[in-house]
């Protein structure tokens, strides 16, 4: 999956995938261990993407907050 085209939704269907592939007994080790590196590295990459969403949420209700608060003087 390449960077520029990060869909976080495509990134948990694959990791969801992932993980049922994991979760069989049938996989070969080296198969395995290319997975779970994979299943790592898009862990990160939409953990990065939450954070940055809380952290745009907090702006807002922080704004929000402010506005509001303008209002009322």
């Amino acid at each position: 999956m390449d960077n520029n085209q990060f869909n976080f939704e495509e990134a948990m269907a694959r990791l969801n995938q992932i993980s049922e592939i994991l979760e069989s007994d049938n996989v070969p080790i080296d198969e395995a261990l290319n997975l779970f590196e994979e299943g790592l590295d898009l862990s990160k990459k939409l953990q990065d993407v939450l954070e940055g969403y809380e952290e745009k949420v907090k702006t807002l209700v922080a704004k929000h907050q402010k506005d509001d608060q303008n209002e009322n003087v």
